[in-house]
C-alpha cells in the first residue's frame, strides 16, 4: 500500500525505468553522443570544451526551485529526479530522467526562476 497516488505512480515509474535501464547498451562517450546529435558536421572537440563536468552524489541538488535559471545541464550518466514543492511545502516528484537528458532549459530560455528542484538520484 502507498500513502498517496503520487507514491504509487513513482513506484510504477521506477519499475518501468529500471527495466529500460537494464536493457540499455553501454553508453557512448559524451563526445560521440554530441556528434550524433549535432549531425556530425560540428567540430565536437571545439564545442565540448565549453562544457563543465559535474560529479554528483545521490541527494545532491543540481537546481533548486525558485533560484535563477542561469544555465542548462546535460545529464550524461546516472539519474536525476525532478520535484516540485506544493503549497504545504511537500515535495512531489514530477519525473525521473536518465542518460543524455537536458535539464534547466525551460527556465533558462524563458528567463524565469527555476520551477522545480533537480536532484541526483539512485539508478535502478
Amino acid at each position: 500500500m502507498f500513502a498517496s497516488r503520487n507514491e504509487a505512480l513513482e513506484w510504477c515509474e521506477d519499475l518501468v525505468l529500471t527495466r529500460h535501464e537494464a536493457e540499455e547498451t553501454p553508453a557512448d562517450s559524451f563526445e560521440a553522443w554530441l556528434a550524433r546529435e549535432l549531425g556530425g558536421t560540428a567540430e565536437v572537440k571545439n564545442i565540448a570544451r565549453y562544457f563543465k563536468r559535474h560529479e554528483l552524489q545521490v541527494g545532491d541538488v543540481l537546481f533548486e526551485q525558485g533560484e535563477p535559471s542561469d544555465c542548462v545541464e546535460i545529464i550524461t550518466s546516472g539519474c536525476v529526479t525532478i520535484t516540485r514543492k506544493d503549497e504545504q511545502g511537500r515535495s512531489i516528484r514530477l519525473r525521473r530522467m536518465v542518460g543524455y537528458a537536458v535539464v534547466g532549459e525551460m527556465g533558462f530560455y524563458r528567463r524565469v526562476p527555476r520551477t522545480a528542484d533537480v536532484l541526483a538520484w539512485l539508478t535502478g
